[in-house]
């Protein structure tokens, strides 16, 4: 085998190098955040592993945590971000070969929704005057943002760069993403019955209406277009 062919083995060349950019960009964030939030980081990863450690949390609202989550929070939709790119690119079908146009697309889907998802609820929490639980909400929901951040964007580098594992990394995306989704509704349930008295039923419409029903319409929509 010869060494361009070993090459193109273990890494795959974009049209464009906005990928390659964009993916340092995100590298360099997260050598940025661990060097100078190193113990906020740590308290991230302990927390998604307890849920003691995970109410903890709460409690810090430090300047220095504030930053450091604002920070943390700009990755995970970098992250995201990514991986919509690809959703976009190569299972919606959308006939673009620009990844310039392409990146616009996915990150205008993905800040778009995020920016709709925080202001609604927080409207709901004005009207239903639930300020204080939507807030723990967003503090419990945003700790397990940022641990599937740390773990999902290796993967998805991995998807991009290496077409010799593209399978594999596909896989192991996937299913880290089931578990996140499980998770991270868990811990919206939680917040309700354990935090906010909220019962059962409200608990579980709530996390059916705004985080499950809108990862069913994606995937529909995503799975009719890879069919058509």
């Amino acid at each position: 085998m010869s060494q361009e062919e070993l090459i193109h083995l273990f890494r795959y060349d974009f049209n464009s190098s906005i990928i390659g950019l964009y993916s340092l960009f995100s590298l360099l964030l997260l050598a940025y955040i661990s060097f100078n939030y190193r113990v906020y980081v740590k308290n991230i990863v302990k927390a998604n592993l307890s849920f003691r450690l995970l109410k903890n949390q709460l409690k810090d609202d430090s300047n220095v945590s504030i930053k450091a989550s604002i920070w943390f929070n700009l990755f995970f939709l970098l992250v995201i971000n990514l991986g919509v790119f690809f959703c976009v690119k190569f299972y919606l079908k959308s006939g673009l070969e620009d990844d310039i146009n392409v990146l616009g697309i996915s990150t205008l889907l993905t800040f778009g929704v995020f920016v709709i998802k925080y202001g609604f609820k927080i409207f709901l929490g004005k009207v239903f005057k639930t300020e204080v639980i939507t807030n723990q909400y967003f503090t419990f929901t945003s700790i397990r943002d940022k641990g599937f951040s740390l773990i999902f964007f290796p993967i998805i580098i991995l998807f991009a760069f290496n077409s010799y594992l593209q399978e594999f990394s596909l896989v192991v995306g996937k299913a880290l993403l089931l578990i996140y989704l499980f998770f991270r509704w868990i811990s919206g349930f939680l917040v309700g019955i354990k935090l906010g008295n909220i019962p059962y039923f409200y608990s579980i419409l709530y996390i059916c209406t705004l985080e499950i029903l809108p990862i069913v319409i994606a995937m529909k929509a995503i799975g009719q277009n890879i069919l058509a």
